[in-house]
């Protein structure tokens, strides 16, 4: 590496580096001796944790091929080192000051979730995605969701496949792997609209309030059906039995509608008035103080200006359904909510940044 050509980035534009890319044949192995994949990555992660933070990403990418790095693998890691040589003069130095130090990266750059259930039993992530399912499963049982039967002779099932995400928290760190178990139908979901979720966020920041979230864990399946809907096992098992189905189930055309209705039922019995405007927000005053509360699908907004009210709405929720308190709002919907100071706070988008307040 002496003679080599400094770079100005650690990684190459426009390669995208995966598993596909290491070698499987002892022959491709052998073709890619040369320099120590794994000694580089030792010096690098050295350099990186005591002044060169600006390596962090390039080396968070490559350390995930070190096992069995392909040829590609190995081009990426010269490069980085070709950016080390250009810029040795760079290093982080701590002077006793209170620092805050911000890292992005590129969401493609993440390991892709499976497609498919074949793709999620052969992968590097295949336990934690079997956890997943177990949890996912074990939740339809509880809810008796469906039975298995003999499939009528005039009655054709519909088909039904796996869904699989990677939740992230506000941070970029996952935070959970989400199997859902979803049939083969379009769906049409009830929820709040984007402008309203921004005018309450507005709000918040304007009248210095907080703004809480709320997570239905299984908010489809709270759904009853108005007819017989049949659907196949979920792959592995045997075709001569299908599940009839007693509850609504994610991918149901009426699975959202259902779901809405069994909310609106309950939270307008529970003293809450719709708004006219989005028929997703709701609203409830007592006295002095209210509730503003926002639905989109499985996730639950509330303002409020008094903390007692706050706790009287919320254990009335828990008694009606299965849901996870998560505090105050930190990311919501792909938005991340951070306080800048004490009268106002910024929202960061999924692709853009936009000042509520």
């Amino acid at each position: 590496m002496e003679n080599c050509k400094p770079v100005d980035v650690p990684l190459i534009m426009g390669t995208k580096l995966s598993k596909e890319l290491c070698p499987n044949t002892p022959e491709e192995k052998q073709g890619t001796n040369g320099i120590s994949y794994s000694s580089a990555l030792g010096c690098l992660v050295y350099a990186m944790l005591f002044t060169r933070p600006d390596l962090s990403h390039a080396i968070g990418i490559l350390s995930r091929y070190q096992k069995n790095p392909g040829e590609k693998h190995r081009k990426q890691m010269k490069n980085v080192l070709r950016y080390v040589k250009g810029t040795l003069d760079y290093s982080l130095f701590f002077n006793g000051h209170n620092l805050q130090l911000q890292v992005h990266s590129k969401v493609s750059d993440l390991e892709e979730d499976p497609k498919t259930y074949k793709e999620t039993i052969s992968c590097a992530r295949s336990k934690l995605w079997e956890e997943a399912m177990r949890e996912e499963l074990n939740s339809t049982r509880k809810n008796k969701v469906w039975k298995l039967v003999s499939l009528p002779n005039n009655r054709k099932p519909i088909g039904c496949k796996w869904i699989f995400k990677t939740k992230l928290n506000a941070s970029g760190q996952v935070k959970k792997y989400k199997a859902r178990l979803v049939a083969k139908r379009f769906t049409q979901r009830e929820v709040a609209k984007f402008i309203s979720i921004r005018i309450i966020s507005a709000l918040t920041a304007y009248y210095d309030i907080e703004l809480h979230q709320i997570d239905v864990k299984i908010a489809f399946l709270n759904g009853h059906l108005e007819r017989e809907i049949y659907m196949l096992q979920r792959e592995g098992f045997g075709e001569n039995m299908v599940c009839k189905l007693n509850r609504s189930i994610y991918g149901l055309k009426q699975a959202s509608r259902q779901w809405y209705i069994l909310f609106d039922n309950a939270i307008t019995s529970y003293g809450f008035s719709m708004t006219e405007g989005d028929h997703c927000i709701y609203t409830k005053i007592i006295g002095g103080n209210f509730v503003l509360l926002s639905l989109y699908v499985d996730d639950i907004l509330i303002v409020f200006n008094d903390k007692v009210t706050l706790t009287e709405v919320k254990a009335w929720l828990f008694s009606k359904f299965d849901m996870k308190d998560m505090g105050e709002a930190s990311y919501v919907l792909g938005w991340k909510y951070i306080e800048v100071g004490t009268d106002d706070f910024l929202v960061y988008a999924k692709s853009h940044i936009f000042e509520v307040f």
